[in-house]
């Protein structure tokens, strides 16, 4: 049998249940359906600094926390659509408390059994602003425009921005879960790593250099820092690395150097050319009149003339020096590139060997370029020639021309080391040569074009050829550049500006 309930034991109840809901640290209100309050606990009162004891109805609660009186209307419209419904609702709302201070809280309404609703509220201005604070530290890490990693502490890959995709051409599908090695190069040794890592282990912050590999297997340096995350413990949860790819600023580093070392070395050729033609004129003056006043004429005639046979030979030598330090521009004239490598070709094949199988696509007209065609004869000349030693085993020797509209930005992508004078060509004419030989290792790539470097483990034919080519396509206000990888072969890409 089921003991009676008393009015006491009611009381008591309702005693017990005001209690616990005061104690709770979050505001409660019940009101009616017609918004009249019924019961507030504490917790409200606090939370906009009014007594909601003295607030008899929702319009009273409304016209103390809501200054604008636009605000009074659209709270208003909310309460009736809450009234009016059985669903549970939540709302984060900005109110005034009485301090003036503007507040955001959370207000929740759930209709209970008896047709009266609930309020719950609390304040989540604290947990809106980290909200706000992460979106916006999201916001500025996807849109940084330089390259973010955050790796685990093993190096395994857990996020990368945007601008990683865009600077090393995997997706970020492609690279999360793959460990930080898959962008090595090789380039970098393991003393290298082993310094970097004993840095950042033990917590402090590591900076210096990379030279990594994109997806496509192209080379690319970047600056970096790396820094270890801490967790609330004190232990390295995470690390994160900022990247900035500087293979552009390098390229510039580089231009500079190769035309400050091409500078010199003319300075000094046509110094030392100068002299030596000097001096060979009285070799040679002195050796044909030994012949003449010789006693015996037909014993020295054989040594004498070796001599005069040697100087001139080194007066060729002198003569390719006195060109290189002191240039000539020759005539210009418009020429079509394709129909220019075209006419050479036969010249071209009989310069191969028989393993050197050879392709050419040019194209079809327009592009038309005001050159010294002569000279440019002799660059197309100098690449292939070096293109097919690069070959010795043989393979396919590729010549193309083409028009390009290229941006600046893809025109530094390529590396051409343009300054800001040259940034607002567009319209170019690329004839680009590519073999499939040894291929070149970055530093060999920054050494090609001065005079007297070869890449050969020979030095065979180590002269001026690349330097010469080097000096022509600037005077034609043109770029050379050079993509190579060790064993797959290079691709020397000259701009000309179209006419």
């Amino acid at each position: 049998m089921t003991p009676k309930t008393t009015t006491d034991d009611i009381k008591a109840d309702d005693a017990f249940l005001r209690d616990l809901i005061s104690s709770l640290p979050y505001g409660v209100a019940v009101l009616d359906n017609d918004g009249v309050v019924k019961f507030t606990n504490c917790a409200m009162t606090e939370l906009s600094g009014f007594d909601i004891h003295n607030v008899r109805t929702m319009e009273d609660w409304v016209e103390k926390v809501f200054t604008d009186p636009g605000e009074h209307k659209i709270i208003e419209e909310l309460w009736r659509q809450i009234a009016a419904s059985a669903d549970v609702t939540e709302n984060d709302i900005l109110i005034t408390r009485k301090d003036k201070q503007k507040r955001w809280c959370q207000f929740r309404t759930t209709r209970m059994s008896n047709g009266n609703i609930i309020v719950t509220g609390m304040d989540v201005t604290d947990k809106k602003s980290l909200h706000e604070e992460a979106r916006r530290l999201f916001a500025a890490v996807r849109d940084a425009a330089e390259s973010i990693i955050v790796t685990d502490t093993k190096g395994d890959i857990l996020y990368v921005n945007p601008w990683f995709e865009q600077m090393t051409g995997y997706t970020r599908d492609e690279i999360v879960g793959q460990n930080t090695r898959v962008l090595g190069s090789g380039m970098q040794d393991k003393a290298f790593y082993a310094d970097l890592w004993a840095t950042i282990t033990n917590g402090k912050t590591w900076r210096g250099h990379f030279v990594n590999k994109r997806k496509d297997g192209k080379l690319f340096e970047e600056n970096a820092v790396i820094s270890p995350v801490l967790g609330e413990s004190g232990d390295i949860v995470n690390y994160v690395a900022v990247k900035r790819d500087v293979t552009h600023e390098r390229g510039l580093e580089n231009q500079m150097q190769q035309s400050q070392k091409m500078a010199a070395v003319g300075q000094l050729a046509y110094r030392i050319a100068h002299d030596f033609t000097n001096a060979l004129v009285v070799i040679m003056g002195n050796t044909q009149m030994a012949i003449q006043k010789a006693l015996d004429p037909s014993a020295v005639r054989l040594h004498l003339n070796e001599v005069i046979s040697s100087a001139n030979h080194v007066l060729g030598l002198t003569a390719e020096l006195l060109a290189f330090a002191n240039p000539h521009p020759g005539v210009r004239r418009n020429i079509q590139l394709g129909k220019t490598v075209c006419g050479i070709e036969e010249m071209i094949k009989r310069a191969m060997t028989e393993k050197v199988k050879l392709s050419v696509a040019v194209d079809d007209g327009g592009c038309c370029v005001n050159v010294d065609p002569t000279q440019i004869e002799q660059v197309i000349m100098h690449l292939t020639i070096n293109a097919c030693e690069a070959m010795p085993e043989g393979g396919e020797l590729r010549i193309k021309t083409y028009c390009a509209d290229l941006s600046a930005r893809e025109m530094m992508r390529l590396g051409a080391g343009m300054d800001q004078k040259h940034l607002c060509e567009k319209k170019y004419a690329v004839l680009s040569v590519i073999d499939a030989g040894r291929g070149m290792t970055p530093e060999q790539k920054l050494r090609v074009f001065e005079p007297f470097y070869s890449t050969k483990e020979d030095k065979k034919n180590a002269g001026l050829g690349l330097a010469a080519v080097y000096n022509i396509i600037k005077q034609h206000d043109g770029h050379i550049t050079v993509d190579s990888i060790p064993g797959q072969g290079s691709t020397f890409n000259v701009f000309l500006p179209l006419v």
